[in-house]
């Protein structure tokens, strides 16, 4: 009882400490009170059954514990306090290991380093952090050089950060942006996308039975929109159609960035430069399942 409670009082502290959007700081806050309202109930209505009510209160500090980990920006320790409770099935979390910050008169840099955590052993996830890790590493070393470099004549920026776009039972999908400044700038993205149950790393690809249909399929149908597009916008402008047929877009790559949405749809992604002049920004096509759905790995 005292654990349950002090645990309960721990999670009151993260409440008050952690950084989160008021909606969600609402929703953890309700969750808390019925834990309580949950612990007292059981304790008046059957004091003698001492292990029933040890799994009652028990439940009820999981569900409230299980809502701080749906919410964003969880800190360590309530991560920490997850942990220890059982859950059914293999669940993944996103959070932030290290930071990098740096600030003067010719620089400056906000860096998240994300990993994935799961409740067992997971080799996809950690295939995720390693690359994870490699491409923020790269990206905080290059910033340093070019700080070195320029030597406050000329002001650079690096912005990492991150955020999980699906996580259902089936799939996750972790992406991870950046945008370095410099007399331009540039963004870019990667998504990293797992398949919880066969514990793999998907690109796009593997979606697919017969890859080079597959890839054919969506990449016809992403110059169907491109066509329309700058048909409908003069402003809107794709490599495509060109005077310069070898740098036009023909074809997305094997491991092209992409995510499924909540319909099943497949949402490619290009980061800046790759499809379209730096002034169109990173890009998205959204390519209906039904264009794809024949080629399909069953």
């Amino acid at each position: 009882m005292k654990n349950l409670e002090k645990r309960l009082e721990e999670l009151k502290n993260d409440y008050q400490s952690v950084p989160i959007p008021e909606d969600g700081r609402e929703r953890l806050k309700d969750a808390m009170q019925k834990a309580k309202e949950e612990i007292a109930m059981n304790e008046r209505k059957n004091h003698q059954n001492k292990n029933h009510s040890l799994f009652r209160r028990f439940g009820a500090l999981a569900a409230a514990l299980a809502l701080v980990l749906a919410l964003p920006n969880s800190n360590a320790q309530v991560a920490r306090a997850m942990g220890e409770l059982p859950v059914v099935g293999t669940f993944f979390r996103a959070v932030t290991v290290r930071q990098f910050q740096y600030e003067d008169e010719g620089a400056s840099a906000q860096v998240e380093v994300p990993e994935l955590r799961t409740n067992s052993d997971s080799s996809a996830a950690e295939q995720v952090n390693a690359d994870v890790a490699r491409y923020v590493d790269g990206l905080t070393e290059e910033f340093r050089s070019r700080v070195q470099e320029l030597d406050g004549q000329a002001h650079t920026d690096l912005t990492v950060e991150y955020e999980v776009v699906t996580d259902t039972e089936d799939w996750l999908t972790l992406r991870l942006y950046a945008e370095t400044v410099e007399a331009s700038g540039a963004q870019f993205e990667r998504y990293y996308n797992i398949d919880k149950a066969a514990d793999k790393v998907v690109q796009l690809s593997d979606l697919f039975s017969d890859k080079d249909q597959g890839l054919k399929l969506v990449s016809e149908d992403i110059k169907r929109q491109m066509r329309e597009q700058m048909k409908a916008d003069d402003s809107v402008s794709y490599f495509l159609d060109s005077d310069i047929p070898e740098d036009d877009f023909h074809q997305v790559k094997d491991d092209q960035n992409f995510w499924l949405d909540s319909n099943g749809n497949l949402v490619v992604c290009f980061d800046e430069y790759e499809v379209a002049p730096g002034s169109m920004g990173l890009v998205q096509f959204t390519v209906e399942r039904g264009v794809f759905a024949d080629a399909l790995a069953k």
